[in-house]
C-alpha cells in the first residue's frame, strides 16, 4: 500500500526493482542493434569508407559471421578477404557497445560536430517500401557544451548526434578514431 493506494504488481516487477536503479538507465548509446539491421554504410566528410551486407543467420549468437563487406571491394591488395570483412563484423558488434558519457542537451544544428573527421553511419532493416534507416552522426564537438563529461588532458569531447531527433550524447572517441585507421584501406 502506498499512499492509502493498493499497488498490484508480480515478481518480475518486484525482482527488477531490487537490482537498483541502473538496470533501468541506459548506458549505451545505440537502443537498436545494430547486428540485426540488414545493410550498413559508413562515411567520414562524405568519403564512404565501409559498407556491408548481413547474408543470413550468424553462427554465433554476437552476429559477427553474418556480415560480409561490399566495400572496399575484394580486390584491394593490402586488405585479405578475412580482415576486410572484420571490417563490417567488428563495427556492428561494437556499435551496440558505445558507451555514453554524458547526455547532452538535443539539438537540430548539425554544426554541432565538426566537419573534420566527422562520421555518418547508415544502418538500414529491410528492402524497399519496407526499409527503415537509423541514421546518425559521429565527430568532434564544435563548441563547449553543458553537462560535456571530462576527457583526458587535452583530447576533444566526441559525441553522437542523430539528425532525425536531435539527441546528442557525448562518447569515447573509439569509432573517430577506428574510422581514422581505416582511410588508408581504403584508397
Amino acid at each position: 500500500m502506498r499512499r492509502d493506494n493498493v499497488l498490484i504488481t508480480d515478481f518480475e516487477a518486484v525482482n527488477l526493482l531490487d537490482q537498483g536503479l541502473d538496470i533501468l538507465v541506459e548506458t549505451r548509446a545505440l537502443k537498436e542493434v545494430a547486428r540485426h539491421a540488414d545493410r550498413l554504410q559508413l562515411e567520414r566528410e562524405g568519403v564512404q569508407l565501409l559498407a556491408a551486407t548481413r547474408t543470413g543467420t550468424a553462427v554465433t549468437e554476437e552476429g559477427r559471421s553474418a556480415w560480409q563487406t561490399v566495400f572496399p571491394a575484394a580486390s584491394r591488395e593490402n586488405l585479405s578477404d578475412k580482415d576486410r570483412h572484420g571490417l563490417s563484423q567488428d563495427l556492428v558488434v561494437n556499435l551496440n557497445r558505445v558507451e555514453v558519457l554524458a547526455v547532452l542537451p538535443p539539438t537540430d544544428d548539425a554544426a554541432v560536430l565538426e566537419a573534420r573527421e566527422r562520421l555518418r553511419i547508415t544502418l538500414t532493416w529491410g528492402a524497399g517500401n519496407e526499409a527503415r534507416d537509423l541514421v546518425f552522426e559521429v565527430g568532434y564537438l564544435n563548441r563547449a557544451s553543458e553537462g560535456v563529461a571530462r576527457t583526458a588532458e587535452g583530447s576533444a569531447a566526441v559525441a553522437m548526434w542523430f539528425p532525425a531527433t536531435g539527441k546528442l550524447l557525448q562518447i569515447p572517441d573509439h569509432l573517430v578514431v577506428s574510422a581514422r585507421n581505416m582511410v588508408p584501406l581504403t584508397r
